[in-house]
């Protein structure tokens, strides 16, 4: 935005406000909310924006997944939101510590991190 002001005869000054609000974020959702132990996590991130607020879209992005659990990062790659603006889905890798795993998402030029919670649970063999 900018503002002109006029102060007399010859004296003009311009003041310009900048807008510095992060508008940045994403939501998270499992496919499922439990899988067996070596199975894979499908996690879709849904309305991703970037700083200014508008959808990711037509551009591959890096995307990190990291678990809380000893399988440590679980996804590290650039992720393609071209299909839908703002949607991707993730298959991470396999997890195998029997637990509840916190699953951190970091989408690059996002601001703030989004986690999701997947349980794994035992194979149970008979």
């Amino acid at each position: 935005m900018t503002l002109e002001f006029n102060k007399g005869a010859n004296s003009t000054f311009t003041i310009s406000v900048i807008d510095t609000t992060d508008y940045s974020g994403f939501a998270l959702e499992m496919e499922i909310d439990s899988i067996y132990e070596g199975g894979f996590a499908k996690v879709n991130i849904t309305n991703a924006k970037d700083s200014s607020g508008d959808a990711i879209d037509g551009i591959e992005v890096a995307v990190i997944i990291a678990s809380d659990q000893t399988e440590g990062i679980v996804f590290d790659d650039f992720v393609d939101f071209s299909n839908i603006p703002g949607k991707a889905q993730i298959i991470t890798d396999i997890l195998n510590t029997v637990a509840t795993h916190n699953l951190t998402v970091s989408i690059d030029g996002v601001t703030k991190n989004a986690i999701v919670t997947v349980e794994v649970i035992e194979v149970a063999i008979f």
